[in-house]
């Protein structure tokens, strides 16, 4: 009964390492992180520009506004916003006051 359980409390664990190793991969792919993604209509705020996020590759989602910044509604923003929050902070940018 307990290698049966341990067993399947295995395959759950590799199941989800899985599934994690892949969003952050996936991230990779979707997002340049060399540049950051301008938030539209906010420029400084706290002394810190304001950035969404790290910019997406034009590929997988170009900028809503005149071809330069982001709404932040966009899809990669909402599903990755741990990890642009993580890039803010690492970058120094300041988040924009209304996120999507």
């Amino acid at each position: 009964m307990i290698s049966a359980f341990r067993a399947k409390a295995v395959k759950v664990g590799a199941a989800i390492t899985v599934l994690v190793v892949l969003y952050f991969v996936s991230a990779l792919i979707v997002f340049d992180f060399g540049a950051p993604s301008y938030a539209y209509d906010e420029e400084i705020y706290n002394g810190k520009d304001v950035a969404i996020g790290p910019k997406p590759r034009g590929w997988i989602c170009g900028p809503t506004y005149h071809n330069v910044a982001y709404s932040g509604d966009e899809w990669p923003f909402k599903v990755y916003r741990p990890i642009c929050s993580i890039w803010r902070m690492i970058k120094g940018f300041e988040g924009p006051e209304k996120q999507g």
